[in-house]
């Protein structure tokens, strides 16, 4: 590709104004920006060496290179970053200007004696510039057009969200508005084959359908294209369109080109425009989740309670900004403790909504003093119709110690089975109890089983994201290596063992990005 000199199309003042603009959109973002000449030497903004690069963008006028617009994201997040579409903003708008300045340095070498056409250009440029409201560029544009190039009426028509064209904006009397408004028209065509239409008063046209539109006034329409890539246009997203002259006249070859300058500099306000406002809303959607976040870990237990005889530590690490674990501790009124680990199916914003009612409910009915199999009965009826309704389930393991009798009740709802470690280490034993996911169906019957604990037990509860946690290969955590782990460092105590699990899955995963929620709670009956 040909190159040419950015910084002589537009002033460094020009150039840090967009950088300035461009950044000011994602403050939250931290983002670095940076413009560089074709040979990839700093222009202005930020010094980003190649390793900090997170996205590197053509600045394209015409069919020559010009430079780079380049971002640096601090912290990267996968689909949340910002440097991908803060770099292209950064280059359409450049290309633009720098587009603009050059068509201008072209119109004044050929058209001296339009001089109002040109001033038009400079100043709709501005304009444009400091809009972003979609109908008020095209009102702007389409009333200036009018200006520089008389005709009875001009509308803008715009592709919309669903690919429809719609009319944005209209100056004038109505015209032959049969000929060029709604998807049959001209218009449409003019957007759809990204080429101009120019017809003289008389001429007539035949529509998609074949019908003929006999004594049509002049008519001239272009495509509104909001960049010009090396190699081919950009499709369209709508055409402005002029209709009527005086008797006799007719729109010229001029008065097209100047049609076309103004329909591109609109295409590229309206471009800006619509990727402003993606900005934004990207934004605002990341401020939301960061509340959701901070509002579930809220939700989650912070310091263990101080229960006589006994040892709890609990950790809840979620896969995505939010997730659909939840573990709780509940003391009662003769002090006792119980336990629930929970897990809804995914790890969405709704799953981390259904999570926040599910723990409304459990700890309503823990607080009550309901065994464990009766606490999952009542949040299963409690919550059918609510996850039915969303398509998901909640897998949950409830317990209950009793420190007078050392015993320990549960009850299983379809979850992973807790790992029992005898206080010498040896004998790994599963807890198991027969029970389905609350949310499949109605009047299920949740099996309660109890057991005894000594002095230096300890019993694991834990989610599906540490058993299923893959590595680059593939490769479960899976059962054995949980098992051997709980053995191994479970006579350490709960935080050990908590920590130690978390720390091992990570080890598994490599750098492999987790796909679930990893959740681990644990609790061990002191020595006397």
């Amino acid at each position: 590709m040909d190159v040419l000199a950015l910084d002589r199309l537009l002033d460094r003042r020009c150039i840090d104004q967009v950088l300035q603009g461009v950044a000011g959109l994602a403050p939250a973002a931290g983002l670095s920006l940076a413009v560089q000449d074709p040979a990839g030497r700093t222009l202005a903004g930020a010094e980003i060496g190649t390793s900090q690069v997170a996205a590197r963008c053509e600045i394209v006028v015409g069919s020559k290179l010009a430079g780079w617009a380049v971002a640096a994201d601090p912290a990267p997040s996968g689909a949340d970053c910002a440097a991908p579409a803060a770099a292209s903003l950064v280059a359409r708008t450049l290309g633009s200007l720098a587009r603009g300045e050059a068509e201008m340095a072209a119109l004044a070498a050929e058209l001296l004696s339009r001089y109002e056409e040109i001033t038009l250009l400079y100043d709709l440029s501005e304009v444009l510039g400091s809009a972003l409201d979609e109908g008020a560029l095209c009102a702007v544009a389409v009333e200036r057009c009018l200006r520089a190039i008389p005709a009875s009426s001009g509308t803008i028509s715009l592709l919309d969200a669903d690919g429809r064209l719609e009319p944005v904006a209209a100056r004038g009397a109505p015209g032959a508005k049969d000929v060029w408004a709604g998807t049959e028209g001209v218009a449409a065509q003019v957007t759809a084959t990204g080429n101009e239409a120019l017809m003289h008063e008389g001429e007539g046209w035949a529509g998609p359908d074949g019908a003929s539109h006999a004594g049509a006034p002049a008519l001239l329409s272009v495509p509104v294209v909001p960049s010009v890539k090396a190699g081919g246009g950009s499709p369209a997203i709508g055409a402005l369109t002029l209709v009527g002259r005086r008797s006799g006249e007719r729109f010229s070859a001029g008065d097209a080109r100047l049609a076309s300058s103004v329909a591109f500099q609109l295409g590229v306000a309206v471009e800006n425009s619509r990727l402003m406002n993606n900005l934004r809303a990207a934004e605002l959607v990341q401020h939301e989740i960061d509340i959701a976040a901070s509002i579930q870990r809220g939700l989650l237990p912070g310091a263990p309670p101080d229960v006589p005889g006994i040892a709890l530590a609990g950790l809840c690490v979620p896969a995505a900004r939010v997730g659909g674990d939840y573990y709780d501790f509940l003391i009662d009124g003769s002090g006792r403790v119980s336990l629930i680990i929970a897990d809804v199916a995914g790890h969405s914003i709704g799953s981390a909504l259904m999570m926040a009612m599910a723990r409304a409910v459990l700890r309503r009915e823990m607080s009550a003093g309901k065994s464990p199999a009766q606490v999952l009965g009542a949040t299963n009826d409690a919550m059918l119709d609510d996850l039915t309704t969303a398509g998901l389930f909640i897998t949950a393991f409830c317990a209950r110690y009793d420190g007078a009798t050392g015993e320990l009740s549960f009850a299983s709802g379809g979850h992973n089975r807790p790992l029992l470690r005898p206080a010498g280490g040896a004998g790994i034993t599963n807890l198991d109890a027969d029970g389905m996911p609350i949310g499949v169906m109605g009047g299920v019957f949740y099996e309660e089983v109890r057991v005894s604990m000594s002095p230096g037990d300890l019993v694991l509860l834990y989610t599906d994201g540490v058993v299923e946690a893959r590595d680059a290969t593939g490769e479960q955590f899976g059962d054995a290596r949980l098992s051997q782990l709980v053995a191994d460092i479970g006579g350490g105590g709960p935080g050990a063992l908590v920590d130690g699990t978390y720390a091992a899955v990570q080890r598994h995963l490599a750098g492999t990005v987790p796909q679930d929620d990893l959740t681990a709670l644990a609790l061990q009956v002191r020595a006397a």
